[in-house]
């Protein structure tokens, strides 16, 4: 009785000691290797793009009549546009420089009975910047595919007119007609969301500037009349691009 009691005495010492061991084992997480880093694709903007806009516009003349001095309520022509462009980027990092050229026509009328100040006398004025682009330096940050970006460079615009006297003793029976090419500067910016591998979506706003006063001859043929035209014009445009990978540089 004596030899089993001690025995199981010692078996029960020997279960004992090895449980905390075992124990102290199992509760130890076992040692993994950490997984790498997921790479993540950043979006490149690189290459060359091309795509079409549609927006909104509007016009602020000064115009000098040669003879009958400066007028008052002259035509402030505004309406809808659309158009295209074709662009360049290159990427360097987060950073983007590019170059980019735009074309719109659009449909900036308007027709007001002007006053020559120092006569008093009317005429019917019609301006209507109907074609303009800028051909611009384009400088951006890319977040990803958010790209905000500023551009400014050389603006472009041809605006018809049509005068008619009502008072005045110029244009009258058959109104008059004549159009100028302007040369002047612009400066814009935007944001653009690149929603797919080669398309992008912009929201872009532009100032253009033609200072120089050019002076514009319109004629009926038998009458005429001759004034100076300084002009504004800003646009807000949405626009879409496509670029092309075959010309992407990374």
């Amino acid at each position: 009785m004596n030899t089993r009691f001690a025995t199981g005495l010692a078996l029960l010492i020997l279960v004992g000691a090895t449980m905390p061991v075992s124990a102290a084992d199992l509760a130890r997480p076992m040692a993994t290797k950490a997984p790498p880093p997921a790479v993540v694709a950043v979006y490149n903007w690189s290459g060359i793009y091309i795509g079409g806009h549609l927006g909104y516009g509007w016009a602020d003349p000064a115009i000098m009549p040669l003879v009958g001095g400066p007028i008052t309520n002259h035509p402030l022509p505004n309406g809808a546009l659309g158009g295209g462009q074709i662009g360049i980027n290159w990427q360097a990092g987060a950073w983007i420089a590019g170059l980019e050229s735009d074309a719109s026509w659009g449909n900036l009328d308007d027709t007001r009975v002007c006053t020559q100040v120092l006569t008093g006398l009317t005429i019917s004025c019609r301006g209507a910047p109907k074609y303009f682009g800028t051909i611009d330096g384009r400088i951006g940050y890319a977040m990803d595919r958010v790209l905000w970006y500023v551009k400014g460079g050389a603006a472009w615009s041809h605006e018809d007119f049509t005068q008619a006297g009502i008072t005045a003793p110029v244009c009258t029976g058959t109104p008059c007609n004549g159009s100028v090419f302007q040369w002047g500067w612009n400066l814009g910016g935007g944001v653009e969301y690149a929603f797919a591998p080669n398309w992008s979506a912009k929201i872009e706003y532009k100032y253009m500037d033609f200072g120089h006063a050019d002076t514009v001859t319109v004629t009926n043929g038998t009458m005429s009349n001759v004034f100076q035209l300084t002009k504004t014009i800003q646009t807000v445009e949405l626009g879409l691009n496509y670029r092309f990978d075959w010309m992407a540089m990374r």
